[in-house]
């Protein structure tokens, strides 16, 4: 594995904007940052579910009767991941296909320095490719609206589904706010998205769905109907290491942490000597 596919232990402003997206809290990094203006890796995972951990004090304070679940549900397991399978590059398209028949989205996990998964797919035939950290770092940046990022990736899912192709969402070394604003019913619903590889969006199945999400410049050339091929599905890309992923996508606050890991067949590829 390359040194450069992981994440570093010290993280300048840059690399915590791409990592974070829009969830990047400029006054946490500079009361944090050190005399060379880095934070650590610790402290980057520290900031995200800080916001979400405070609960109101009203909720602090409710009933006990209220507060208490059953033991039952109090002793019921999280969501578990599924086991992840390493496999060499080229073994890929064949552990995409048994991930898919598995009723799982691939999550294909490649730290190599030059992005092999990425560029083949860049390259590749019968595929969409979504620049989801892209995506996240316009309105981190304020480049766009959350609006106006919405409807970007609207639009290649919506082609996607038009012409039956693999949506490749690629988040590269970021962890983009599908768990926030980047899960909206009108323009990406990210929930069905990442579940069975996107097939409840797919075929008739998906005509719902198609009907909400396309608009006329999308239905201008089929007589103003919206509809989904069925060979549309889905497939996710990082570039964290296999070390890193599932804490920077599904830990607290992060990317993928709405969904948890039991929607996702991890693929790692290996390393080449």
């Amino acid at each position: 594995m390359g040194a450069g596919a992981s994440v570093p232990d010290k993280l300048d402003e840059a690399t915590c904007k791409t990592i974070a997206g829009d969830k990047f809290d400029q006054a946490k990094f500079d009361e944090s940052k050190d005399a060379d203006g880095n934070i650590t890796k610790e402290q980057l995972m520290a900031f995200a579910p800080a916001e979400e951990a405070a609960a109101p004090a009203e909720e602090a304070t409710a009933p006990a009767e209220e507060a208490a679940a059953p033991a039952e549900e109090a002793a019921a397991p999280a969501s578990a991941a599924v086991e992840a399978v390493t496999i060499p590059l080229t073994g890929l398209q064949e552990a995409i296909k048994a991930a898919q028949e598995a009723g799982l989205t691939p999550l294909v996990v490649d730290s190599s320095e030059d992005h092999k998964v990425d560029t083949f797919f860049s390259y590749g035939s019968g595929v969409c490719v979504m620049d989801a950290k892209m995506i996240g770092l316009k309105v981190a940046k304020k480049e766009a609206t959350q609006e106006e990022s919405l409807d970007e990736a609207r639009k290649k899912l919506v082609f996607a589904m038009k012409k039956g192709l693999s949506l490749i969402v690629s988040m590269q070394q970021a962890s983009p706010p599908f768990s926030d604003w980047l899960d909206n019913d009108d323009a990406f619903p990210a929930t069905e998205v990442f579940t069975n590889s996107g097939k409840g969006l797919a075929g008739d199945s998906g005509q719902a769905f198609a009907d909400k999400l396309f608009k006329p410049e999308d239905t201008a050339d089929t007589a103003g109907m919206a509809f989904s091929n069925d060979d549309f599905n889905v497939v996710l890309t990082t570039f964290f290491d296999k070390d890193s992923y599932a804490e920077f996508l599904f830990d607290d606050g992060m990317g993928l942490s709405k969904f948890g890991p039991s929607l996702f067949q991890p693929i790692i590829i290996q390393a080449e000597e």
